[in-house]
């Protein structure tokens, strides 16, 4: 299996970074949907189900952490990988994002050749 087999829900409100990460995926042959704002994402994520969500965690409204809270309630998505990228440094937000149901945990600003063996990692390894 590898990453191409997979499918992602990539969530950020600052478009510039979800442009980014599209761009990314989009080089790598991934499929993925990109999604503004966490509150509005819910329905369609859940609809999808998605085999990985990457978030941020600092966003207006929903943040990254109670997104993945709530995802996590439903049994659909109990088999998802969830990925936080974030600026927030610190052992803390390590725990809070474990604590929340993460599985990863990549920090901004990250390296662009690198951020898709860090997902394979996480989601495949």
């Amino acid at each position: 299996m590898s990453l191409k087999d997979l499918t992602f829900a990539l969530i950020d409100d600052d478009k510039t970074m979800l442009k980014i990460l599209g761009a990314l995926f989009e080089e790598g042959d991934l499929t993925y949907s990109p999604f503004h704002s966490a509150s509005t994402a819910i329905i369609d994520i859940i609809e999808e189900q998605p085999d990985c969500v990457i978030t941020d965690i600092n966003m207006a409204g929903m943040d990254g952490l109670s997104l993945i809270k709530e995802l996590r309630k439903n049994d659909i998505m109990a088999n998802t990988k969830y990925i936080v990228i974030t600026a927030n440094q610190g052992d803390e937000w390590k725990e809070k994002a474990k604590e929340a149901g993460a599985h990863g945990f990549i920090l901004k600003p990250f390296d662009t050749d690198n951020l898709l063996k860090q997902v394979e990692a996480i989601c495949l390894g």
